[in-house]
């Protein structure tokens, strides 16, 4: 096996009010750190997630990237949470939302939805497919940007009703290799879970809560902003509850399992709900 000494990786998974999220960013950190298939060395993978991945944290782990990297390093850096558009006098940004920041600040929202799974979210399950060599363009042993980004955007949409689309932007990026699929063997190994993968029929179902992308205007500290930083692929996961305080309790009228305000499925028994 070869290990992928130049490989290092930021990891973040918020968890909070999306537990998937962790979820995903533990399966990536793992299939990263995996001697046989991306084989990154297990100290070049920082994991953050829940309560660990503050602002304070993700930015203390950026810096590190940065003292421990050189112009010949891979580094890639995952994120999964909550995401925003900020607009300004000064212009329009984009925000991703680490632990604690207070969504209630949220005030309007797009109609692209993401989607959770079992083990991984849509799109997570599309990295991590791409990273053990599916859908590779050359069996040489290595995945590259354009691989992980063009699988990513040919299964997304099939698995969701062609409801999330990943967004890819290769104008200043070179199609440069990523990592190892097999440890550095030809032949991919397959995929590092037992069992057929599965969506949810709806964002949210699962949970039970309405997934939405989310924008905020006005500028808050507590922002992580990556306006400046160039990346092949963002995907943003956000979702927001509907309901306020004091609102009455809502159930199933199948079950009389009590389930969230927003909720399209009732996760004890699966039933549609009424709107």
């Amino acid at each position: 096996m070869v290990a992928f000494e130049q490989g290092h990786a930021l990891v973040v998974g918020v968890g909070a009010d999306l537990p998937n999220t962790a979820d995903d960013a533990l399966g990536l950190a793992e299939i990263l750190k995996d001697p046989g298939r991306c084989a990154y060395p297990p100290t070049h993978v920082h994991l953050l997630t829940g309560e660990a991945a503050t602002r304070d944290a993700i930015l203390a782990a950026f810096d590190t990237l940065a003292q421990s990297t050189s112009t010949r390093s891979t580094v890639l850096v995952y994120f999964s949470g909550h995401g925003c558009r900020a607009t300004s006098p000064t212009g329009e940004f984009h925000y991703l939302l680490p632990y604690g920041y207070d969504l209630n600040r949220a005030s309007s929202q797009e109609d692209e939805l993401s989607f959770a799974g079992r083990p991984y979210s849509a799109f997570t399950l599309a990295l991590i497919e791409a990273l053990c060599g599916i859908g590779v363009a050359r069996h040489d042993g290595y995945v590259r940007v354009a691989d992980l980004a063009l699988h990513a955007r040919e299964v997304v949409p099939g698995r969701t009703g062609r409801r999330q689309h990943p967004i890819l932007h290769f104008e200043h990026a070179d199609n440069f290799v990523l990592a190892c699929y097999a440890g550095g063997a030809p032949a991919p190994k397959g995929l590092p879970f037992a069992g057929t993968p599965e969506i949810e029929p709806e964002p949210g179902a699962w949970m039970g809560t309405v997934t939405t992308r989310q924008a905020i205007a006005g500028d808050h500290n507590v922002q992580l902003n990556l306006s400046n930083v160039s990346a092949s692929s963002v995907n943003v996961n956000v979702r927001e509850g509907h309901g306020g305080r004091g609102s009455r309790p809502r159930v199933c009228p199948a079950c009389g399992h009590p389930v969230r305000a927003g909720a399209t499925f009732c996760v004890n028994c699966g039933a549609r709900l009424p709107t």
